[in-house]
């Protein structure tokens, strides 16, 4: 059977967070090292998305051809990108935006003095 992973704020992290036992320069450091992850992330997320349009582009070439109709050729067109858009959207949410907003709304709320520079 299938699975939805998606990431999270580490529980340690976030109660180390809250209680405030890590030092700004440490936190800053996890702020970095996050925002490199998010960089790479997204970096792959695009090459399978492209991927993934090639492949939409692929098997819709011969479905367009047999019909021949423009406005089906259309229809084809923009279902193919509203499916490719709905399905990024929902993989950066749960791959990316999740743990982004997890870190930074405990850092804006425990460590409001830096938590504009920690932005994830």
């Amino acid at each position: 059977m299938a699975t939805i992973q998606y990431r999270t704020l580490n529980s340690e992290l976030k109660r180390a967070i809250v209680n405030k036992q890590i030092p700004e320069d440490q936190l800053r450091e996890i702020a970095r090292k996050m925002k490199n992850e998010k960089k790479s992330m997204i970096k792959r997320l695009n090459i399978v998305m492209i991927i993934v349009a090639v492949l939409f582009i692929v098997m819709g070439i011969p479905a367009v051809r047999n019909v021949g109709d423009p406005k089906f050729a259309g229809m084809m067109a923009t279902m193919c990108i509203g499916s490719i858009v709905v399905i990024y959207a929902i993989i950066y949410f749960l791959m990316v935006g999740i743990l982004n907003s997890q870190f930074n709304g405990a850092v804006k709320k425990y460590y409001p003095e830096i938590a504009g520079e920690l932005k994830v």
